[in-house]
């Protein structure tokens, strides 16, 4: 593990730890913490990190280490993201005929298959919801602008004739 990113988890693991007195789940994690912040190299700390994560993975509200790459969006833009997911979700679940849409509503043309439920589908397209603020911040500059409920996304810029002929 990365030096920078065992202290952003590392910090995150020590606010979590003031919280509450856990016994020896608290001095354990401690310990590994402290010889942690001593590692030698990246595969010192990913062993300590381990030994964390398996210490306190038995806690609902232990904090995980972010996968992959962290989102950059500011802190409007993703409680935008959020919020749009959440209602997204909601939305499609109360769709009137969830039979007829799971009949006919297909996962991305690679995924195949079909939704087995409503919820299914909801969660596809509240995922898509939230990924397209985040697209907007990245690629067009949205920073959280709303329009009442609703946020205030820019357009996507339209392809020439030049451009499509390319493409293919």
């Amino acid at each position: 593990m990365k030096e920078n990113n065992w202290n952003e988890n590392a910090n995150k693991v020590r606010t979590w730890l003031e919280k509450e007195d856990r016994g020896r789940t608290n001095q354990a994690i401690s310990l590994s913490l402290m010889l942690g912040d001593d590692a030698a190299n990246d595969d010192e700390r990913t062993s300590f990190w381990s030994a964390i994560r398996a210490i306190g993975s038995k806690y609902d509200d232990f904090p995980l280490a972010r996968r992959g790459t962290q989102n950059q969006a500011p802190e409007q833009v993703q409680a935008v993201a959020n919020s749009v997911k959440s209602r997204l979700y909601d939305v499609f679940v109360a769709i009137g005929d969830p039979s007829l849409v799971i009949s006919v509503m297909r996962p991305h043309g690679r995924t195949g298959g079909i939704y087995a439920t409503i919820e299914d589908y909801a969660t596809a397209m509240s995922k898509w919801g939230f990924d397209e603020v985040l697209k907007a911040h990245k690629e067009r500059g949205y920073m959280g602008e709303m329009d009442g409920d609703n946020p205030k996304l820019p357009p996507v810029p339209v392809k020439g004739k030049k451009e499509v002929l390319e493409e293919e």
